[in-house]
């Protein structure tokens, strides 16, 4: 299970931790098997990767260097990762678990790049049991809340301009699973004409959340009195 999982590998990651001077920044976030350290020190990072990498296979899991990236070289088992960057212009974001991270400033967006290609519809599923209309209500806004991320819109990790372009993402993100719903549900009632108000309630309800979220993380800095979005 997930949390079985995520006890072994925490206790995977204390024996992993290298030693870092007391003035240098070492940060590790994993969610389950997905690791993203931050560091000032690269002697420390790679470390940190090279401990990581025989302890997985002490434990029979290998790190899939197809899916891992830095953004400086790095080199796992004689392969070398993928680089991420400025000087990487087809790559220059860091994908981390449905986020898109910057390594030169550290700034956060909603990834949407990750859904390129594929189908939209294998990630909705309907309710037809009992009221499909309400369940999908309930889970787009649902989706909103869940991916209304603090770090999106936190003004002392994101510029501005960031913010605002993590508020339209998110927005798109629930329009296009919302599109996808109201087909399903035209395709088992037959019929389109009487979803137009039942949309647009939807619609008000999840830009709600997503500008209430935004606004609440824009308040502690300085310019949130300027920026605060109200829907209309």
């Amino acid at each position: 299970s997930p949390l079985m999982l995520s006890l072994l590998y925490d206790d995977l990651e204390d024996s992993c931790m290298p030693a870092v001077a007391e003035n240098e920044i070492f940060q590790v976030f994993r969610l389950v098997d997905d690791w993203m350290v931050v560091s000032e020190s690269r002697p420390a990072i790679l470390s940190f990767v090279r401990q990581l990498s025989e302890a997985h296979q002490e434990f029979g899991c290998v790190i899939n260097v197809a899916k891992s990236a830095c953004n400086f070289p790095v080199r796992i088992r004689g392969c070398l990762m993928q680089q991420v960057g400025k000087q990487h212009p087809s790559k220059q974001l860091l994908s981390w678990c449905g986020l898109l991270i910057d390594p030169e400033t550290v700034e956060v967006r909603l990834d949407l790049e990750r859904y390129k290609g594929s189908r939209v519809t294998s990630m909705v599923t309907m309710e037809y049991s009992r009221d499909p209309g309400s369940f999908l209500r309930a889970s787009i806004l649902r989706l909103a809340r869940l991916r209304a991320h603090p770090f999106l819109f936190d003004a002392r990790i994101n510029s501005k301009h960031v913010v605002l372009e993590n508020v339209v993402r998110l927005c798109i993100f629930c329009a296009s699973r919302l599109h996808v719903g109201i087909v399903q549900l035209c395709q088992w009632r037959r019929t389109a004409n009487s979803y137009g108000r039942f949309v647009c309630s939807i619609v008000v309800s999840a830009v709600k959340a997503i500008t209430s979220a935004a606004n609440a993380r824009m308040k502690v800095s300085h310019y949130a009195t300027n920026t605060a979005m109200t829907p209309t």
